[in-house]
């Protein structure tokens, strides 16, 4: 289960991103945005676990992974998802260290 901090934080990232307009140049597509959920969700989900493991190593995995799954079934293999699931978990330990 999720800690409320984190929680909380996806809750806000997900209404932010959600009021970007399509018509600014700060436009982020839903692509990104699900990207950068998953890297929180997979960090949270890891941290709050009993799992021997890193969180960001999790988040890596499951970044790189998806454009592996991407390039060999006729997938779009784009570097940017990478960095928005990255920069998903990194946003979760970032808020963790500040709070």
């Amino acid at each position: 289960m999720l800690n409320k901090t984190s929680l909380i934080l996806i809750i806000l990232l997900l209404i932010i991103s959600s009021s970007v307009s399509a018509s600014t140049e700060l436009s982020i597509s839903q692509d990104k945005k699900q990207h950068f959920v998953a890297g929180a969700l997979v960090y949270s989900l890891i941290d709050r676990s009993n799992i021997n493991f890193t969180p960001m190593a999790g988040v890596f995995i499951v970044g790189l992974g998806k454009e592996v799954y991407d390039h060999y079934t006729n997938g779009t293999v784009e570097e940017k998802d990478f960095q928005a699931t990255i920069l998903g978990g990194l946003s979760i330990k970032l808020f963790k260290r500040v709070f």
